[in-house]
């Protein structure tokens, strides 16, 4: 139990440094409304991948940061929930991540990195999350397409909506 809750507090801290990370680097970079493109800042959506097993994750994202004008356009932070289902087995996981948006049009390429926690007490999980993938996200649009390879998702495919 001991052992859990030390698991349970590294990782609330390492989410909370990727928090402060997030802002600090929203903080320093200050551009005229006009130049600001429009995405959206909050987002939902869902994955199913293909790996070792069947995967289904839904996710929460926030962006921080939106510049046209630099090759990363925008930062943010997700969490999510999902599961790994295989032939006898099941393992439901939490992740977080941090991460960015690379393009200034509809086309993105997302990079991002985290952790994933295991929620089951039989299986576990190797314990960094990490993606690399296409978004395709009009600045001014509400629809997300999502496609890509990561961990624990494999190769995966999403969609979502923003607001």
């Amino acid at each position: 139990m001991k052992r859990e809750l030390n698991v349970y507090c590294k990782y609330r801290n390492l989410f909370i440094i990727l928090l402060l990370i997030a802002n600090t680097v929203a903080a320093q970079d200050v551009v005229p409304d006009s130049k600001k493109s429009k995405m959206f800042n909050n987002a939902i959506y869902g994955n199913v991948g293909v790996g070792n097993a069947f995967t289904a994750t839904a996710y929460y994202e926030r962006m921080f940061q939106r510049n046209e004008q630099k090759s990363i356009t925008a930062t943010f932070v997700k969490a999510g929930y999902g599961g790994e289902h295989g032939w006898g087995y099941s393992i439901p996981y939490i992740l977080g991540n941090f991460g960015f948006l690379t393009g200034a049009t509809k086309h993105h390429l997302e990079v991002s990195g985290g952790f994933v926690k295991s929620l089951n007490e039989y299986y576990d999980l190797f314990p960094l999350s990490v993606s690399i993938g296409y978004r395709k996200q009009k600045p001014n649009g509400h629809f997300i397409f999502r496609t890509g390879l990561g961990w624990p998702e494999g190769l995966y495919f999403g969609l979502g909506v923003s607001f």
